[in-house]
């Protein structure tokens, strides 16, 4: 029988409460007091402490509170989850002590303390907390995260926190999400939540991320969570198609349309009919592809190699990268409309080394599966030591780096617990460094060149959010929307690119001069004024935007892709 929890955080020393209920047998494999880089309390009944206490040893009776503090009485006991009946009565008494407990942890490395502790409160206090979360009162509510599967933000972009806030409540994620595309780094949640709304959408979704980051699984479930969900799920990995073959692999072929046609033949967009075309690497299509694989996007029709006719095509189309397309549309080697086209809905895969405390998770799973196929048996848990030592590396290829090192220690190790010695020993046999010693290898001209390499993306992001605010703002110069969902997608889409701005300008030093960092700067207090004014009045709003912000933008893009060239020009 499931309890009910509240699980309590705190961020911006605001106290964060989320309510959830989850049954006993998951509250264990919840906190890894080695792995977990943040303290949590658990809020719970005071008779429901008398059960947990019973699940063993690592939950720690503390008894019942008395006049000390909570850090006093909980910290250093050595026990993963210490549990504690209180007789709090008041919201501003719990959140002050809990904040203190916290806080005083967080500063204190000399004790052996645990990373979630276990709170009991009398019936009536916990059914107002419940009220207060649900009215969302003087307490921030953030709904994006959950007992069972938790949601952790550090390091997050402002953006991602905002995006997690404004879906959590309106979007279901089943567990099956969870477990196939794992990760509690909040980018990860906002993968999964964005990856249900595409389920419901027809038009184009393109996933981004480095390879290796779970472009192809969320895909799959994409299609498998589509309503109504009919037809084949049609994977083309573009870039394992030879060039030459491509069109004719995607797009069918007529009898004697080149050597070797001896049938006719449909390809993989016909296939499809009414399923889900996943086109893979879609980054690596020439100038003459995009054209074909843009009109069958736009117009719904393809044309078979060799043929004249239209043949309609129905299929749902998702597309994943991890080229910088936008890059190659300014080296002209991808058509800008095919860009904007994909663009549209975006679902971005953060890399391993984005939220490394996730890796120790993902490894257990592709551990046990690895330990499954190979003798049928019931995989062991990886020790924490292994775990702990597998975040010292950034894992370049993601998963599959991953994945093939584990599968290489079971090769050469099947029945030996994997340990850190064997990990860095099978890691410097194929020529991977930890971090540390990836730094302490650096010359100082490795760290320039690092330095202006993270300023070039720096400055194709910024580039980026410009061109979408652009875009965003387009239905109503153009189309002259002024009310209704159209706007309210406008207002919310502006607010987006403002978080995102707001993050590019929170790193000044990536913008290699003031001037620049001064300008887009200013593009964001433009921005805020005119999301105020858009909500006010909107025909004012437009006009601004047209009188005022729109050109002070196209010099500030000029200038983005003026600093860009100079320092691509440096690469080379």
């Amino acid at each position: 029988m499931p309890l009910d929890f509240i699980l309590c955080t705190v961020e911006n020393n605001e106290l964060v409460l989320v309510k959830d209920a989850f049954d006993l047998d998951v509250l264990e494999p919840l906190i890894d007091d080695e792995l977990s880089e943040e303290t949590m309390v658990l809020l719970t009944l005071n008779t429901n402490v008398d059960s947990i206490v019973e699940l063993g040893n690592d939950f720690l009776d503390m008894g019942k509170k008395n006049a000390n503090g909570l850090y006093k009485l909980l910290s250093g006991k050595g026990a993963l989850f210490p549990c504690l009946r209180t007789e709090y009565s008041t919201e501003g008494n719990l959140n002050r002590s809990v904040r203190n407990l916290i806080k005083q942890l967080e500063l204190d490395n000399s004790r052996q303390n645990a990373k979630c502790y276990i709170l009991g409160l009398s019936n009536d206090f916990f059914d107002s907390l419940i009220s207060t979360i649900a009215s969302v009162s003087k307490f921030t509510y953030h709904s994006v995260a959950s007992a069972r599967y938790p949601v952790k933000t550090a390091g997050a972009p402002k953006a991602a926190i905002e995006l997690a806030n404004s879906l959590s409540g309106t979007i279901t994620v089943p567990d099956e999400l969870h477990e196939k595309y794992i990760g509690s780094y909040i980018e990860c949640n906002n993968a999964r939540m964005l990856a249900m709304r595409a389920a419901k959408m027809a038009k184009p979704i393109l996933l981004f991320g480095e390879s290796g980051t779970g472009k192809s699984a969320l895909a799959s479930l994409i299609d498998k969570y589509s309503k109504p969900h009919v037809g084949k799920f049609v994977h083309v990995h573009l870039d394992m198609i030879d060039s030459e073959e491509l069109e004719s692999e995607l797009f069918g072929h007529v009898k004697g349309a080149f050597r070797g046609a001896t049938d006719d033949r449909e390809g993989l967009w016909e296939r499809a009919r009414y399923g889900t075309l996943f086109l893979d690497e879609i980054g690596v299509l020439t100038l003459e592809q995009q054209k074909k694989v843009m009109r069958a996007l736009k117009e719904g029709v393809i044309r078979r190699v060799g043929s004249h006719k239209d043949i309609k095509v129905t299929a749902r189309v998702l597309t994943a990268s991890n080229w910088n397309l936008f890059a190659r549309v300014n080296e002209k080697k991808y058509r800008e409309d095919l860009y904007d086209q994909i663009l549209t809905f975006r679902i971005k895969l953060p890399a391993l080394r984005e939220h490394s405390y996730d890796i120790p998770l993902i490894a257990q799973k592709i551990w046990n599966d690895i330990v499954k196929s190979e003798n049928d048996l019931g995989a062991y848990p990886l020790s924490k030591e292994f775990k702990l030592a597998l975040r010292e590396y950034a894992w370049p290829g993601n998963v599959h780096l991953l994945r093939s090192m584990l599968s290489h220690l079971y090769d050469l190790y099947e029945k030996k617990q994997p340990s850190a010695e064997l990990l860095h020993l099978v890691m410097r046999r194929n020529g991977q460094l930890t971090l540390e010693e990836e730094i302490n290898r650096s010359t100082p001209e490795d760290i320039i060149s690092i330095h202006r390499s993270k300023c070039l993306e720096h400055l194709k992001s910024a580039v980026e959010v410009i061109r979408a605010c652009e875009k965003t703002i387009h239905p109503m110069i153009y189309a002259g929307i002024r009310d209704g969902e159209d706007y309210e997608h406008v207002v919310y889409g502006l607010e987006q690119r403002y978080n995102e701005l707001h993050d590019l300008c929170k790193k000044p030093d990536l913008f290699l001069n003031d001037i620049l960092y001064d300008m887009l700067f200013s593009i964001k207090g433009r921005l805020k004024l005119y999301i105020g004014k858009l909500k006010a009045d909107a025909e004012e709003a437009v006009s601004l935007w047209v009188k005022q912000a729109q050109p002070e933008i196209l010099v500030v893009r000029q200038s983005l892709f003026a600093t860009i060239k100079e320092l691509m020009n440096d690469n080379e």
